[in-house]
């Protein structure tokens, strides 16, 4: 590397046309070298409040790395680095997860998640480079042939939830998942101001129960050209009698009144044989599979 080749790094909490423009290329070009898709939320990276810091690393004006932090849970950033491979192996990916090191403890985050497709091989050298360990892995599944249930009704209503819901969203997500209710109810605000997400509650239809209690939930975000659904949960007492199925179908039939055209994904752990065949079942099929590595802040 030439001594006249500087690198400066620089924070960014919103993205203008020309930055994201730069980015979305620096993908491509990631995604091009590694033969496996780059995980960045781009409706997130334009519609974020301001809470987490992303990072640009230029050369002489040209974007040769970034760093992608999201900002749902106050305690952990996922985070998604990219450097451009013809200047790999020169510190980049480094520089610029010291800069967010920095900046999550001073924030109180305690621990960032380094996310990697399976398949990128530089990716998973760095995660070993910079003494990650792996905690977990998902498989991103796109729906192909969709597989309905049979002509019975459905016994489920889907609405969007309404702020007033968010007692009943914060107990129902945490029971779901096993979750602390405190933050639990912060994500779900954090949520709830993304501008490309939109929160559901599920109740039993009329004649199935006598009150209207929660029995599920499911959140949808909107991306570029496809729609996810995420946070699918079914409260314990209510586990185990077909609702999640019911809750899949009818989160596809309000991404698809929304927009028929646009492609639906969703997440599944890999040990979750359970969920998968579920999914499966639906028409869902294996895009790519990422592995989550931390990084502990605390010391902890």
């Amino acid at each position: 590397m030439s001594s006249k080749q500087t690198y400066t790094i620089e924070k960014l909490l919103q993205p203008g046309p020309d930055t994201l423009t730069a980015i979305r290329l620096l993908a491509r070009a990631c995604e091009a070298e590694d033969h496996a898709p780059v995980r960045i939320s781009w409706g997130m990276l334009q519609s974020r409040p301001g809470l987490s810091p992303d990072f640009c690393c230029y050369l002489d004006g040209l974007l040769v790395g970034y760093l992608f932090m999201d900002h749902y849970d106050p305690k952990e950033r996922e985070t998604v680095i990219l450097a451009h491979p013809a200047y790999r192996r020169r510190g980049i990916g480094q520089a610029l997860l010291a800069e967010a090191r920095e900046a999550c403890q001073q924030t109180g985050v305690e621990r960032i998640v380094l996310l990697c497709e399976r398949r990128a091989a530089s990716g998973q050298a760095f995660v070993q480079r910079v003494g990650a360990s792996f905690d977990f892995a998902e498989h991103e599944m796109v729906l192909g042939d969709y597989q309905p249930l049979n002509a019975r009704a459905s016994q489920i209503i889907l609405r969007r939830a309404e702020s007033a819901d968010l007692d009943a969203l914060a107990s129902l997500q945490a029971s779901s998942f096993d979750e602390p209710e405190d933050l639990v109810r912060q994500r779900l605000i954090r949520h709830w101001q993304d501008q490309a997400s939109r929160q559901y509650i599920a109740t039993l239809a009329a004649g199935q129960a006598d009150t209207a209690e929660p029995v599920g939930l499911v959140r949808l975000t909107v991306e570029a050209d496809e729609t996810g659904i995420y946070g699918l949960g079914v409260a314990p007492a209510y586990q185990g009698r077909g609702y999640g199925r019911q809750i899949v179908e009818e989160a596809i039939r309000a991404a698809r009144s929304a927009d028929p055209r646009r492609a639906i994904m969703l997440d599944v752990d890999v040990s979750n044989s359970r969920a998968f065949n579920l999914y499966s079942s639906c028409g869902f099929q294996v895009r790519a599979t990422y592995d989550y590595y931390r990084l502990n802040l605390t010391g902890a």
